[in-house]
């Protein structure tokens, strides 16, 4: 559904929208001998949603999280959620015999903690439900011959902003949507769709909601629902004539943040800062630089010769340039940092970023941890430690990735999803 480009597209600003749309009103799937594995969440929508395709013909085989990897004769399989890689059993279970699987519907991700009460250990610790098992699941499907003619269908509960009541979206649900859309860049022939679900919604509405999604003919693979009606995924051409440019009032008596601040983006926004008259910018990159002491035998084959140049410059005009060897997730070392400044931080530049190469069939889960945990956690923790004072901005650098994915770049999109959907949260 992307916008095609016109003669009078010379502006090129585009932004996704949530439109309503009427649900069809005939069934296209004959469910008789349909055999659907279905990863039922907590909140009763997956139990529901069983029911009705039982009832309408499908053999159901349910998942629920458990303490223990359980697969028993009769009734519903359990997972271990501190050990995703056993979903492996899971499969071997679901396809024994060589039966034909014909969807799996996950769920897991309802699971998560609610925004308002999440903190840094609850928001890592979910990412096993929306990004480590949808991994695993993923990659079960494409490893298994049986499973050839499966789809995979990703299930949110508002964590995208469809209209503009959803104030409070569930962000750790959120990297889920970009990891979702590599799926469909990657395999498109294992995936579905995926399904935001209204969080105001009672369970059996919601079940209701995805068994109409889930077996009415609809054209669209990104979907919504708010209050029973159905909204789908669109990029839409905006004409912007006359842009309002918001200036920004640069503090003399704060200090400015920026993440990510010794690569060549953070040092970039350190000049234009220092252009724009501010005189107080502090640094934080992981890896400490050389000593000062060392700083005039540097040559400019030394790896850290950019970030040397570009401070000593920034100092000549003035300017005092704070340096932190610091990660951005770091709780403890990012408030220490605080209480260590002179000055109050009156504004962020989140530019801290890892980028990594791997196609889904061979992605580790210590790999999308790693690339994910500057732009997942480091959000969260800069939140906590600076959000609660009063920033004049806190500026997030994400990537079109979070909607368009290259191949191979499933943590880097499911990272930058997150980053879209906490800005919406924090507004």
């Amino acid at each position: 559904n992307l916008p095609q480009k016109t003669e009078n597209d010379s502006d090129g600003f585009y932004e996704l929208t949530w439109q309503p749309q009427n649900l069809p009103l005939d069934p296209a799937i004959d469910f008789q001998g349909l055999r659907w594995l279905v990863f039922c969440d907590s909140t009763g929508i997956g139990e529901n949603l069983v029911k009705a395709l039982t009832k309408s013909g499908v053999t159901c085989l349910s998942v629920l999280p458990g303490e223990t990897t359980e697969t028993p004769v009769s009734g519903a399989a359990t997972l271990n959620l501190d050990r995703p890689d056993e979903i492996e059993t899971i499969f071997n279970w679901a396809l024994s015999g060589d039966v034909k699987l014909d969807r799996v519907i996950y769920l897991w991700a309802c699971n998560g903690t609610p925004s308002k009460q999440l903190n840094a250990d609850s928001l890592m610790r979910d990412q096993i439900l929306n990004s480590h098992l949808p991994l695993r699941i993923t990659q079960s499907l494409c490893n298994h011959s049986t499973a050839v003619d499966s789809k995979i269908w990703f299930i949110t509960r508002g964590a995208q902003m469809v209209v503009g009541s959803d104030l409070d979206i569930s962000v750790g649900q959120s990297p889920l949507w970009g990891f979702a859309r590599s799926v469909v860049m990657e395999h498109p022939e294992i995936f579905g769709g995926l399904i935001d679900l209204d969080a105001q919604a009672s369970a059996p509405l919601s079940g209701d909601d995805l068994f109409n999604a889930l077996t009415l003919p609809l054209d669209d693979d990104s979907i919504a629902f708010r209050r029973r009606e159905l909204y789908v995924e669109r990029l839409t051409r905006q004409q912007i004539s006359n842009p309002q440019v918001q200036e920004i009032h640069w503090r003399s008596d704060a200090a400015y943040l920026v993440t990510g601040g010794l690569g060549g983006m953070g040092l970039s926004l350190a000049n234009w800062m220092a252009d724009q008259g501010v005189r107080h910018i502090v640094l934080l990159g992981r890896s400490e630089l050389p000593g000062r002491d060392e700083w005039s035998s540097i040559t400019s084959e030394h790896p850290r010769h950019l970030a040397i140049s570009t401070i000593t410059a920034l100092e000549s005009k003035g300017v005092e340039v704070t340096l932190a060897a610091l990660d951005a997730g770091d709780k403890l070392g990012m408030t220490k940092l605080r209480e260590s400044l002179k000055r109050s931080v009156a504004g962020i530049f989140h530019a801290a970023g890892l980028f990594e190469d791997c196609p889904l069939r061979h992605l580790e889960t210590k790999s999308l941890d790693v690339v994910m945990h500057p732009k997942v956690l480091g959000t969260w923790v800069l939140n906590e430690v600076f959000g609660q004072n009063e920033l004049d901005f806190f500026i997030l650098f994400s990537s079109f990735s979070s909607f368009l994915p290259a191949r191979g770049q499933a943590s880097y999109a499911a990272a930058n999803s997150f980053l879209d959907a906490f800005a919406c949260y924090r507004r």
